[in-house]
């Protein structure tokens, strides 16, 4: 199985939520369906497969649903006051998604009286870390500021989600309708929670609009793009967390953060050491791209100049940075071909994990130690291969979590490369020997074996 490229979760950006309101055909029957989209569904509808679930992890039956008719689908409110401690949670989605959910939306709900709800770790969910505090930051409203050391690897927040928001809502609910169901969530939250929603940046300031216009706001520029992995449809979740929304943009961030579908929980992480009085920061975007293109889309999405360090050095740095990000992408190209007339080479990953070090991207420093440690097995240099197998173990780790795809395959390497699918696996492709490892692409290669 190909090694899965390392990425963090970006933010989404408002725009995107507010251009999914675009008009679609499938809205067209709009005004048919209004008259009937406010209709009380039955309990057994709603409730989300509850019941199958061993309880009903529901504050109330939501009976705040729009029906669409184009879809036959009907997109409802589902609230529970109980999760984590009475925190409490709102998830905007359909029946069948609700069902899935309802599952992890129990778990927390039976925990309750367990201050310890754990999501991978001993870290307590929703307890606020005393290592950092949240303070005004020149020219970006409120940030979070280590107060003491935090180490690389260490857990700074667990936190459950506030909102969650089905992607396939934006295109099946016309705007108003959606701007509706988005504030009757926030209000089926408790009070303390609701409070504390309201009080994030809702990105544009000024103007006379009212509580669900204000949480469309706010829901636009805090959101996080998440994957509850259901199984149902292939749409993603926008997904609210009033903690971590805290945490600014940098290009160059000290912070990641990965959502565990299994809890609706979000870890954040720190992914290098940082000293008391630092900023906390999360990456919106993908960190490899040049000084230009990351600030026009960090412009056009969050209306912001990025100033981050790295997007204000002097001029001969920025084009120097622009040239190694370029060269990252070309290399990771490169190591990502298994065919036999690939160039890959051990030289190039090593180079590849210079470019990451020297471009302080800490966040995906793992994929550069997976791709080396698979480029040495794949020449039979089993203990350089083991050396940096351990390397990414202990970043991706950190930037991702212990279950991750890429760990899981080289903790079986360093115990055993030999055994790994990767052993001599590009002498094996260039020299002919056997089919070697079965890749998209191989099929060129194969025909010419035949030959």
């Amino acid at each position: 199985m190909k090694s899965q490229l390392l990425f963090p979760f970006y933010i989404v950006t408002s725009q995107a939520l507010l251009a999914a309101h675009e008009p679609l055909p499938i809205c067209t029957t709009r005004h048919a369906a209004v008259a009937s989209d406010k209709q009380q569904l039955s309990s057994e509808k709603v409730l989300g497969g509850a019941e199958d679930a061993g309880s009903n992890p529901w504050s109330q039956t939501p009976t705040n649903c729009y029906h669409n008719l184009t879809l036959n689908s009907d997109f409802c409110v589902y609230t529970s006051s109980r999760v984590a401690n009475g925190k409490g949670t709102a998830i905007i989605t359909d029946n069948l998604r609700a069902a899935h959910l309802a599952r992890a939306v129990a778990l927390l709900a039976d925990a309750t009286d367990d201050p310890l709800v754990h999501a991978g770790s001993h870290k307590p969910i929703n307890v606020q870390n005393a290592k950092y505090k949240i303070v005004p930051i020149p020219g970006k409203d409120l940030g979070a500021v280590a107060t003491e050391r935090i180490v690389r690897g260490e857990i700074i927040l667990q936190e459950t989600v506030s909102l969650l928001i089905d992607y396939a809502a934006f295109g099946a609910v016309p705007r108003d309708e959606m701007r509706r169901l988005q504030g009757d969530a926030i209000r089926g939250l408790p009070a303390r929670h609701r409070d504390r929603f309201m009080e994030m940046s809702p990105g544009v300031h000024g103007g006379d609009v009212g509580f669900d216009e204000l949480v469309e706001r706010v829901m636009a520029t805090n959101s996080f793009d998440v994957d509850t992995d259901d199984g149902v449809r292939d749409d993603e979740f926008f997904a609210a967390f009033v903690e971590t929304a805290r945490m600014n943009h940098d290009c160059r961030p000290n912070v990641d953060y990965r959502f565990d579908p299994s809890t609706l929980t979000q870890r954040t992480t720190a992914i290098r050491d940082i000293l008391p009085g630092e900023e906390l920061t999360l990456s919106y975007i993908d960190p490899l791209q040049a000084r230009d293109a990351r600030r026009a889309r960090l412009s056009a999405n969050w209306g912001f100049d990025c100033t981050c360090p790295i997007c204000t050095l002097p001029h001969p740095h920025t084009v120097a940075s622009d040239e190694r990000i370029a060269q990252m992408v070309s290399l990771r190209a490169e190591l990502a071909d298994y065919r036999a007339s690939s160039r890959a080479t051990p030289a190039m990953a090593e180079l590849l994990v210079s470019l990451y070090e020297q471009e302080r991207v800490w966040g995906t420093l793992a994929e550069g130690y997976t791709l080396a440690a698979i480029e040495w097995n794949g020449v039979g240099d089993a203990w350089a291969a083991t050396r940096y197998a351990r390397l990414a173990i202990e970043h991706g780790i950190a930037s991702q979590w212990e279950g991750h795809g890429d760990v899981v395959q080289m903790k079986m390497l360093a115990e055993d490369p030999w055994g790994h699918w990767s052993w001599m696996l590009r002498t094996r492709k260039r020299m002919g020997w056997g089919q070697g490892r079965a890749e998209e692409g191989d099929d060129e290669d194969e025909e010419s074996d035949e030959e």
